[in-house]
């Protein structure tokens, strides 16, 4: 959990850019039918060989490029361009006997855009004139009303009648009649069309005649004659139950119940058909809501009914707490990283790495004001080596040492080259726009789960050079006010792209979207392949669940059949070996998934085809095909440089920006002149230094020109 970006995607990035990042599964139109053809002679003479060999090329099509059989279609693409590459899918599909579908291309603007026939200007001229018309009628309707409204609750004779039953009237924008003590039983609101609205503190009352002032007024004193005493009768019992309530909400059983919770109850609110209590969090957030209807004797937390006595309902209201966490997110964070460490104490694994090493790790923290400390130091000597800590202000995990300041543990796991904080210039020079170069292409490498894009890699390949170099993208870079990981989701990829080319100064148009899991199913599809480990394996990334125990994915040396996940991990991991280690057991996995593909037969097919289908599905970019190939074997000996991340060590800054939405952190936030400040919600970002996004840019320029 301690490193989820950076390493989440590096397997594939290693794969499809250290080796070959270029190999792809998509090109519509002719290439593909006459690829096709050739595949259908080659499976009439050679169905078993066809076989490894599709799976083969399959799986390495998937580790180093992982692209879909797809180019991605512009928003600004003609009509009959998408509907022919709709139907180059549907041959495809019906060649690797699959159904067909209906695609739809169309964005939301364009298909918001359909044609409409042009308006005859006479229809608009009627619908003109009639609206005008009735607006007109509606206002005097309106003006008429609030003058006989106004006269008649005006009149001496009104106010004797209401007198004589006890009620009396308060005029404002809307006219009450209210009880001995100031309670409004009955309301009267004439709305903007001129329709009279009536109602009891209970519900609103059906006129037969809403637009006729004398049919209201009758209706009206039958109510004041008829309804009155059941009115008053059933407020008293409405008032004696909100006391009721009140008191019960003030049970020391159920205090401390919502206290252990870290919730609290907000102030009593009359709602239009209900009374309501708001069970708040920490932040003040509504999580719940506890109502007294007014009509019906009905009390509720949110849908679950409540008892109408004391001890059944602290009772209920107690088992219902039990489903709420009122702390914020920081804390959540904070008390789950604490909870994850201490697991450490009974884990293998890490005792094992810990063992290996010489190493003690102090599992009784020592908490600051600012920070929870867990020490690291040699067995032998007790020298410290470092400080892991948890920083309570963020809830992020930290490493120090005696000789270094902390940084986050995610920036520490991936390798930086080089801190530039010290030798950043006071002023950077840097070039207009965009650069683009013959000598040089870009590729934005992306991964996602879910709609967010939470992992991008810059790619640049200097040809000249024959270098490739990798810079990682954080998500929660703030631009154009919104975090960077947003943007493909809200937007799409065109505009994610243009986003990293102004962010960068470098030109990027081409780009890979993996789905994180495609892997995984594909070694779930062929039954899993055995692999043969030579030394211990320890990865602090992956857990396990033994006896209901989490802990630390941990392999002694031996030989284990493995199912997609295990075979992801063990590709994947690299915390506690190197990378040459790491690249050895990726090709392992790559040796058993084709003694595996030698196995297949022809009554495999299915397989291979359900194979296709997943590399289909999960992968998009706009990577030709024959692009792809003519790259793989123009960059396949190039040497590549990764370890570059934009980070807090080097040219961005951590920044609380303030948003309209709940969150766990609030900042005073005060007007122009530095007053009348309040708290506000925020986001943590990271933002270039000093505001001034050139630094970004000299920090592509300085790792891609460096010799």
């Amino acid at each position: 959990m301690f490193h989820k970006n950076f390493q989440y995607f590096n397997f594939f990035v290693n794969l499809s850019v250290g080796r070959s990042f270029c190999y792809a599964l998509a090109s519509m139109g002719k290439k593909v039918k006459k690829w096709s053809e050739g595949i259908r002679a080659r499976w009439k003479n050679d169905r078993q060989g066809f076989l490894v060999w599709a799976l083969t090329f399959l799986v390495i099509v998937q580790l180093l490029g992982n692209f879909r059989l797809a180019q991605t279609v512009s928003s600004s693409g003609q009509l009959n361009q998408v509907s022919a590459f709709g139907n180059d899918l549907n041959e495809i599909r019906q060649f690797l006997l699959l159904p067909t579908k209906e695609y739809d291309f169309s964005s939301s603007n364009e298909a918001a855009q359909e044609s409409v026939e042009e308006q005859d200007p006479i229809v608009s001229v009627f619908a003109g004139l009639e609206k005008l018309a009735l607006q007109k009628e509606k206002e005097a309707l309106y003006a008429k009303n609030k003058e006989q409204l106004d006269a008649y609750f005006n009149a001496q004779e009104t106010l004797d009648y209401f007198a004589g039953h006890q009620l009396t009237v308060q005029d404002g924008v809307v006219h009450h009649l209210v009880d001995e003590n100031g309670f409004p039983l009955i309301t009267v609101e004439l709305q903007e069309d001129g329709i009279i609205r009536m109602s009891t503190f209970q519900e609103t009352k059906t006129l037969d005649r809403p637009t006729d002032v004398d049919a209201f007024k009758v209706q009206l004193k039958d109510v004041v004659e008829k309804k009155l005493k059941d009115l008053k009768k059933a407020l008293a019992a409405l008032n004696a139950q909100r006391d009721n309530l009140k008191q019960w909400l003030l049970n020391a059983d159920l205090q401390a119940a919502l206290s252990a919770h870290s919730l609290s109850v907000s102030p009593e609110q009359m709602k239009e058909g209900h009374y309501e209590y708001q069970i708040l969090s920490r932040e003040g957030a509504a999580l719940a809501g506890i109502k007294l209807y007014k009509k019906e004797r009905k009390l509720t937390w949110d849908d679950e009914m409540l008892p109408f006595d004391e001890a059944g309902f602290v009772q209920k209201s107690m088992l219902l707490i039990q489903n709420y966490d009122g702390r914020n997110t920081a804390l959540k964070e904070m008390d789950a990283l604490r909870a994850h460490i201490q697991s450490l104490e009974e884990d293998k694994g890490f005792q094992a790495l810990l063992k290996k090493h010489g190493l003690t790790f102090v599992f009784a923290p020592n908490e600051t004001e600012t920070d929870i400390e867990y020490t690291i130091q040699y067995t032998a000597s007790q020298e410290i080596l470092a400080i892991l800590y948890i920083h309570k202000e963020t809830g992020e995990l930290m490493l120090k040492t005696p000789t270094t300041d902390g940084v986050p543990l995610n920036t520490f796991l991936a390798g930086q080259k080089k801190n530039l904080v010290a030798s950043l210039p006071e002023q950077v020079s840097v070039h207009d726009g965009v650069i683009e170069s013959e000598d040089q292409l870009n590729i934005l490498l992306a991964g996602k789960h879910g709609s967010n894009v939470d992992t991008m890699i810059f790619a640049h390949i200097d040809i000249s050079k024959q270098i490739i170099k990798l810079v990682s993208i954080p998500r929660d870079l703030y631009h154009e006010n919104r975090k960077i990981n947003s943007v493909y989701a809200d937007f799409g990829m065109d505009e994610l792209l243009r986003r990293i080319s102004d962010i960068s100064g470098y030109k990027v148009t081409k780009y890979i979207l993996v789905d994180m899991y495609v892997f995984k199913d594909l070694i779930d599809q062929i039954g899993g392949v055995d692999v043969t480990l030579e030394t211990d394996l320890i990865d602090p990334t992956y857990k396990t669940v033994e006896n209901g125990k989490i802990g630390t994915l941990y392999y002694a040396a031996g030989t284990y059949h493995l199912n997609g996940t295990e075979a992801l991990r063990i590709a994947r991991s690299r915390h506690t070996t190197s990378d040459y280690d790491r690249a050895a057991r990726q090709q392992l996995i790559l040796e058993a998934l084709q003694a595996k593909a030698r196995n297949l037969g022809f009554g495999d097919a299915q397989t291979v085809l359900k194979l296709i289908k997943t590399v289909l599905e999960k992968t998009e970019t706009n990577i030709a095909f024959d692009d792809a190939m003519r790259s793989y074997f123009r960059y396949q000996g190039f040497n590549v440089d990764r370890g570059y991340v934009l980070s807090s060590a080097n040219v961005l800054q951590s920044e609380k920006v303030p948003v309209n939405y709940v969150t766990s952190l609030q900042v005073p936030h005060c007007d122009a002149l530095g007053q009348n400040c309040t708290k506000q919600y925020a986001i943590y970002t990271l933002e270039p230094r000093d505001g001034n996004w050139d630094y970004i840019k000299w920090y592509f320029r300085q790792t891609f020109e460096a010799e």
